[in-house]
């Protein structure tokens, strides 16, 4: 019975180790195990993740000088119709999606968007700055040249860009707004220069 049962338990034994022929598994390695400054990749891959979905790829941006999103200055009402946005006439201006725009010459000359409309937000100067902002003056600060508060009966708004770049708080729930001009545009909303008679 003995000669039976102890080549039984040596072939259960032995059917656990690795056989000359199987590659042994790599080692697992622990934070305990790693050589000082060695990586754990599973950590790093999702810290890598998380600062990749950390901004939205779909934030609008705003670069100066060109446009806003999909809408540039200077496009054509052809140009605009191709974006696939709703285009909605107004008595003197265009809406395409959820931008509001001024044509002049038959060329986008003036763009303008709530803040609030965009869900992931805006990228001014590659800094995002979340839909439910309300502090334009912290905006602002993101943009170049810009002035001080001016408090006026319709809203408050800052100046930045030489005049091309409006940053608005709108009516009395202060509604965020971003406003793009070309230089003709404001060129043409600066009051002519008052007049000064001859002696």
């Amino acid at each position: 019975m003995k000669k039976i049962l102890l080549p039984l338990a040596l072939a259960i034994f032995c059917s656990a180790c690795p056989q000359p022929d199987q590659a042994s598994p790599p080692p697992v390695v622990s934070v305990d195990d790693r050589a000082p400054g060695a990586s754990n990749g599973t950590t790093d891959l999702a810290k890598s993740a998380s600062a990749i979905t950390a901004r939205p790829t779909s934030a609008v941006a705003l670069h100066l000088g060109k446009g806003i999103g999909p809408i540039q200055l200077g496009m054509t009402r052809s140009e605009l119709d191709a974006l696939g946005l709703p285009v909605q006439e107004g008595s003197y201006d265009l809406r395409v999606g959820p931008y509001r725009l001024l044509m002049d010459g038959g060329k986008v000359s003036f763009i303008e968007i709530e803040l609030a409309k965009l869900k992931d937000g805006m990228l001014i100067g590659g800094k995002l700055v979340p839909a439910t902002e309300r502090d334009i003056e912290r905006i602002a600060k993101l943009l170049p040249g810009c002035g001080k508060l001016d408090i006026r009966l319709g809203g408050n708004v800052i100046e930045c860009a030489g005049g091309t770049v409006i940053v608005a708080a709108a009516g009395p729930p202060g509604i965020v707004q971003l406003q793009l001009l070309t230089k003709a545009h404001v060129k043409r909303l600066q009051p002519p220069p008052a007049l000064t008679s001859s002696p």
